[in-house]
This record gives C-alpha cells, structure tokens and sequence, in this order.
C-alpha cells in the first residue's frame, strides 16, 4: 500500500521540523561553528544523507529559502501601493506563518540571534536585504542607485528587522510583533513621503533646467 500525498507530506514536514529543531538546539548548546551534520542528524534520529538530500549547506538549514523569500520578493518587485504599505503586509504574513509552529519558530530564532556565528551569517543576510530595497526604491523614485535617501531608509527597514527580532527573542512571552510593526512603520511612513516630496522636487528642478538650456540653444 502506497502512501497517500497528504500522509507523505506530513512525514516529510515532520522530518523537517526535527532536523530545524536538532539544528538550533546545538546551536544554543555548543555553538553552530562546533556543530558537524553529522552531530544534527543523529539529534534528528534521521541518516545525514537525509540531511544533504534537503539541505546543500549546513547553514541553509536555519536558513531555509522557505523562510518567506517568495514574500520577501513580492514584497520587493511589488506593483501594489508604495514600499512600506507591501512592508507591512510582508510582516504581517510572516508573523502569521510563524504562529503555525510557535515553539519551534521561536528556538530557531533564539539560536539564530544568540549564536556568534548564524549572526554573522544574518548580518550578511540583512545587508543584502538592504541592497535590493535601496535599489528597489531608487528605481520607484527615479532616483539615482547611490542618491544616500534611499539608502538611508533602507537602512532603516532593516533595522526594524533587527529590533524585532531581538525583541521577540529577549521578550518571548510579551513581545507584540504587530505592535512593534505598527510603530516602526508610522517612521518609514514620513521618511518615505519625505523621500517622495524630494525626488518630486529634483524632478521638477531637472526638468526646469533642461527646458532653459533648450530655450539656450535655440537663441
């Protein structure tokens, strides 16, 4: 007898989980630079083949392209409403998603922003993250890739990234993730119509001069 999609999806979910779980538990134990996938699958009680079957690095365990990059995407690309109105939907999805496994979601975290080492690998994770909105809201704006506005702001999302999840990790049982969003998306909402009202303005210089300098040279 085969096994049916919905039972074999379910074995593979839990599979999963107990591989996450085994992976941030010696994080927080030993440290994730001392921790080999061999010592992650036998925590998991599964064969490390199961591991790098799933996993190509050791990293991408605690850092799965599971973990909200299709939202963070269409977050980024995003035609609908302004940068930080999709920043809100983005957060508020992936606070949503992780309620679906509250207690684990919550290891993961702790090891990810305790560890020396996953935090350096989060660090670099949030500065590319700063890239793509710098050059995401450049683009939205017209404005040039290195004008210091937008960087300024990106800089400022991830930051709000950050100070969530410290948060969320110094305070589990009384952080308000929803809270904090509401509070840090009231600041990007003046530092971006602010941003808005001053590419307006070099817009309407640029296109002052260029009619002055054609006006020029047809005298």
């Amino acid at each position: 007898m085969t096994e049916g999609p919905g039972l074999r999806e379910r074995k593979n979910a839990r599979t999963r989980d107990a591989i996450v779980r085994a992976a941030a538990e010696l994080a927080i134990e030993q440290g994730y630079d001392h921790t080999t996938v061999d010592q992650i699958a036998q925590r998991a009680d599964v064969a490390p083949r199961t591991v790098y079957v799933r996993y190509p690095t050791k990293e991408a365990i605690l850092f799965s392209k599971e973990d909200g990059a299709a939202a963070f995407e269409e977050w980024i690309s995003g035609k609908d409403d302004d940068l930080v109105d999709r920043l809100g939907r983005f957060i508020q999805a992936r606070v949503a998603a992780g309620q679906e496994d509250a207690e684990l979601q919550r290891l993961k975290m702790r090891a990810i922003w305790t560890d020396p080492y996953l935090r350096r690998i989060l660090r670099g994770k949030l500065e590319e993250a700063e890239q793509l909105i710098c050059a995401s809201l450049s683009a939205e704006l017209g404005l040039p890739a290195d004008d210091s506005g937008p960087r300024v702001f990106a800089g400022a999302i991830t930051g709000l990234f950050t100070t969530m999840g410290e948060k969320a990790v110094e305070h589990p049982d009384s952080f308000d993730p929803l809270s904090e969003c509401a509070r840090g998306l009231l600041f990007l909402r003046a530092g971006l119509d602010a941003l808005k009202r001053d590419a307006a303005l070099g817009q309407a210089s640029s296109c002052r001069l260029t009619a002055r300098n054609r006006k020029r040279s047809r005298q």
